[in-house]
Formats: C-alpha cells, structure tokens, sequence
C-alpha cells in the first residue's frame, strides 16, 4: 500500500475536493503517482469515479468517518504483514 495514501486521504476529505492535480501539488508527487492514490481512494469509496470533471465527487463528509476508514486500513495492513 502507498505510503501517501493516507495523507491524501485526510487532504480530499478535509478540503471535499477530489482533485489529482491537488495531491500533486500539496503532496509533492508526479501526477501519475497521484492518479494511482485516486484510484486507490476510488477503491476505497472515498472518492466517485472518474467522469471528465476537474475533480471527482468526494463521498465521505467528514474527518470521523475518514478517521475510521484509516484505522480500517491500518488493521488490514497489521494482518497483511503477519
């Protein structure tokens, strides 16, 4: 799993914009790096999918469910490695 993914997760739903180009400017990231995260965060509902728009429609309102969704993929990833 990515490294900035969870970075970029509390990033679109704090800012409820679901941008590439905006991971790759606060992240400092090339943009096929953040496209991979988008798709990543697609997969994980935190985003909607692609539909020709400047940014995707955000899907999680707000920090709490984020939170959760991060300590989701934090247990994945405990039971992964083991």
């Amino acid at each position: 799993m990515d490294s900035y993914l969870i970075p970029s997760l509390r990033l679109i739903v704090s800012s409820q914009i679901g941008a590439t180009s905006l991971l790759q400017r606060k992240l400092k990231i090339s943009y096929q790096h953040a496209g991979r995260i988008m798709d990543q965060l697609e997969k994980l509902k935190v985003v909607d999918v692609y539909n020709g728009e400047f940014s995707r429609k955000v899907l999680i309102k707000n920090m709490l469910k984020s939170e959760m969704l991060i300590l989701r993929i934090y247990i994945w990833r405990m039971f992964k490695e083991n």
